[in-house]
């Protein structure tokens, strides 16, 4: 198998380096982070998150909707 920089040369790393780089910049000031401790496990959404809260919400609704105080 080739690695990047075999196929690429150093320019191929430099470039996938700064692309990256770019990436994560970019990510941090979307949620507000100007530092690395500045990051929290909360900032981050999954699937599993996104499906569970959507669930939850869902459940509420339907509680709200009926009456019904139990879960």
């Amino acid at each position: 198998m080739t690695n990047l920089h075999q196929a690429y040369g150093v320019a191929g790393v430099v470039k996938i380096t700064q692309i990256l780089r770019r990436e994560i910049v970019t990510a941090m000031r979307l949620v507000g982070a100007t530092t690395i401790e500045d990051l929290r496990p909360e900032m981050v959404s999954t699937l599993v998150n996104t499906i569970t809260e959507a669930w939850v919400m869902s459940l509420h609704r339907s509680n709200v909707s009926t009456g019904s105080q139990d879960w």
